[in-house]
């Protein structure tokens, strides 16, 4: 049976950069709840398909996207209020 995103996450370089994106979305102020959802999911399946050289370093950009998530409801909350 073949894996359902067979050749997209074997490439270590390719999830690096997955990983780096991920990390200007969470490090972006600006960033919106739908483009944050996206990239959890993005991470999820990454951390399911990369190689296993990856998985550590996937599984922390996991850990501090939730911890960040704290912080970032707080700011979408913010400008829900504000209507910004």
């Amino acid at each position: 049976m073949e894996r359902p995103y067979n050749g997209i996450f074997d490439d270590k370089e390719y999830c690096m950069k997955e990983i780096l994106l991920a990390r200007k979305v969470f490090g972006d102020v600006k960033t919106t709840r739908k483009k944050y959802q996206k990239m959890c999911d993005g991470l999820a399946l990454l951390y399911l398909y990369c190689p296993k050289e990856i998985k550590p370093l996937a599984e922390a950009t996991i850990k501090e996207a939730s911890i960040r998530y704290i912080y970032f409801e707080k700011i979408w909350k913010i400008r829900e209020l504000n209507n910004v």
